[in-house]
């Protein structure tokens, strides 16, 4: 038996690419391991969004070479986005892949992990591959938590973005796949399920989706099992009150989302291609939180954009503080070859960019622990991620108002014995800029009926 091992790079859409490269590997037979210096072969799933990506990419592919090299590792193989942006490059400067697979060859990762199979041609053209219900998984992730992939590829113009050129044109799967995988995964024990896609609120559009988005929360909401459904990558300019109004009906999607709103100038904004304003996300936020009292709101921003000035950028710092944003990741601008934004001098240093960084994040830090330090006293329902292995000598776990892996965590310190995937009660004791630590409520007992007489 082929053992087979998997590194996933990037997002939580490659590694949903990565989950189904494993299981169809399950489904031909190989055996899995988690130790790549265990496996006859490894698969590197890549990241080709930014340049630091790139070079994490090729960091990891040859620190794998390494195994090849010494005789451990008898075959290599590299896959995803890197892969689709860069194969004419990486076949020249990569010898020891002995594989390349394109976004479209999912499927095919099997053949090209066949030690028998001598050839194998990968498919390279524009991207069009979207994975439907029957799709083998392995999750990768902890616990009771999924992600679910609604669409692929993206069709708006982002000036910074290559996306739309790795990934191809936006595309949604149907509802009733998207319920009906949705159920294989609750049957499975995953409680959580984060629905993503590079532009999530214009899920339906291309396939007539009658409803969409909300009609998708509302579908979603109807499956047994489930407890936590959160919604990320939603663009701005196409947030609706329908979408809100979802949101707000329906009890199993949190009072959750993410809107990547990249800056808060206008002028700014223009040159991104995006649009939107200071004023007019301050409006759709507050009536986020006029329609869900509560509701947790969370944002990435870019600085450093070409022609961005210190009056921008003072303008996005008061917009942060007005805001009051629960969770923000703030970017610095990677010049990238392909994107319209390049034909633009980057005429801020890098130097420059990490400071303004910097400003923006000890805002934000400042915004955050005084949030968390108003949840002090409070009862939480949170959900088991780690073990007491956890550094700190606490399990880890999130609130429903938390994503997985960006938006930190509920610290819960107890000599209880907890079960990653179990949730529970506790009550939130101290806070910290991006944790909350908490200690379990007490578990309740039934009384025997006859202590009750």
């Amino acid at each position: 038996m082929i053992t087979v091992g998997l590194v996933s790079l990037g997002c939580a859409k490659n590694l949903v690419d990565s989950e189904v490269m494993l299981g169809h590997l399950r489904r031909r037979g190989f055996h899995i391991t988690m130790d790549p210096e265990r496996a006859d072969v490894v698969v590197v799933n890549t990241c080709g969004f930014l340049q630091a990506a790139k070079d994490e990419g090729y960091e990891t592919i040859r620190e794998l070479a390494l195994l090849k090299q010494e005789g451990r590792l008898r075959r290599l193989v590299v896959a995803g986005c890197m892969v689709q942006r860069f194969a004419p490059e990486m076949k020249a400067t990569l010898p020891e892949v002995d594989r390349f697979l394109g976004l479209n060859d999912v499927e095919q990762v099997a053949a090209a992990c066949d030690l028998s199979l001598e050839a194998f041609v990968p498919d390279l053209g524009p991207a069009t591959y979207l994975p439907g219900a029957d799709a083998p998984r392995i999750l990768a992730t902890t616990g009771a938590s999924a992600y679910l992939k609604i669409a692929e590829g993206c069709d708006n113009p982002c000036a910074f973005c290559i996306i739309p050129k790795i990934r191809g044109a936006f595309r949604s799967r149907p509802i009733v796949s998207l319920v009906r995988e949705a159920e294989a995964l609750a049957s499975s024990g995953v409680r959580e399920l984060n629905l993503i896609a590079q532009d999530s609120t214009s899920y339906g559009s291309d396939i007539g989706e009658e409803g969409g988005l909300p009609a998708l929360l509302r579908a979603l909401d109807g499956v047994s099992g489930l407890k936590w459904i959160r919604l990320l990558y939603a663009y701005p300019s196409k947030v609706t009150t329908r979408l809100m109004d979802a949101m707000a009906e329906t009890a199993r999607v949190c009072k959750y989302i993410d809107i990547p709103l990249q800056h808060a100038s206008k002028r700014v904004l223009a040159r991104m291609r995006r649009g939107g304003s200071r004023e007019s996300f301050l409006r759709m936020l507050e009536e986020f939180r006029r329609r869900m009292p509560g509701m947790s709101l969370r944002t990435t921003l870019i600085v450093g954009f070409p022609g961005e000035t210190e009056e921008d950028v003072e303008e996005l710092l008061r917009f942060v503080s007005e805001a009051g944003f629960d969770h923000l990741g703030v970017f610095t601008y990677s010049h990238e070859p392909g994107t319209a934004s390049h034909d633009f001098a980057d005429d801020v240093t890098p130097a420059e960019k990490e400071a303004r960084r910097a400003r923006l994040m000890q805002l934000q830090q400042e915004i955050s622990l005084r949030r968390y330090s108003a949840r002090v006293g409070t009862t939480e329902e949170v959900l088991i991620e780690a073990g007491p292995d956890d550094p700190r000598g606490a399990f880890r776990a999130r609130a429903s108002w938390q994503a997985p892996d960006i938006d930190g965590s509920v610290l819960v310190r107890t000599r209880r014995d907890l079960a990653v995937g179990e949730f529970i009660r506790v009550k939130v004791t101290a806070a910290e800029p991006y944790d909350l630590i908490a200690s379990p409520l007490p578990v309740r007992t039934r009384v025997p009926d006859a202590v009750c007489r």
